[in-house]
């Protein structure tokens, strides 16, 4: 069975050079060499070489590790998202963007910010919520917050 490795090459194409290229393969018994893939990081390289020798994905086995430790986090929204809300009971739903997501160190949560969307553009509007406030608060479709809202006054949505 073939051992694979990675040799840092360069490669000259028609009209450039590219430096630093990290070819993927191993050595036949005769000992030519049989390329299998080209990487531009040291690091794409060495995870190729790992998973072809048997490995499992490092970025995987990362997470998996993290994940044991208690230092995995999945967040339920990501940047750029939209969100709805309302600003008050008696107000429409309103439409939100996530801007940032930040951990707070004084009580160690999550917070985003969030930028207003009015009609088809951004307004000047931003606030803080938490991430926790999802599903409470905040919501990933109008109809769930408009069903929250019509909850919150007794209301069949």
């Amino acid at each position: 069975m073939e051992k694979y490795v990675y040799i840092q090459s360069d490669f000259a194409g028609k009209d450039c050079a590219v430096h630093d290229l990290f070819t993927v393969g191993f050595y036949q018994p005769s000992g030519k060499w049989e390329p299998e893939s080209d990487h531009r990081t040291r690091e794409d390289a060495q995870s190729r070489v790992h998973y072809l020798n048997g490995g499992e994905n490092i970025e995987l086995d990362a997470l998996a590790a993290a994940k044991r430790d208690g230092r995995l986090i999945l967040l339920p929204v990501s940047f750029g998202q939209r969100l709805w809300g309302y600003a008050e009971r008696n107000g429409d739903p309103r439409e939100w963007r996530v801007n940032a997501i930040t951990l707070t160190s004084i009580n160690e949560v999550f917070e985003i910010e969030l930028e207003e969307i009015v009609g088809d553009r951004y307004s000047e509007h931003y606030v803080q919520a938490f991430v926790a406030d999802i599903g409470k608060e905040l919501f990933t479709t109008r109809e769930e917050a408009e069903a929250s809202l019509a909850a919150m006054k007794g209301e069949q949505p």
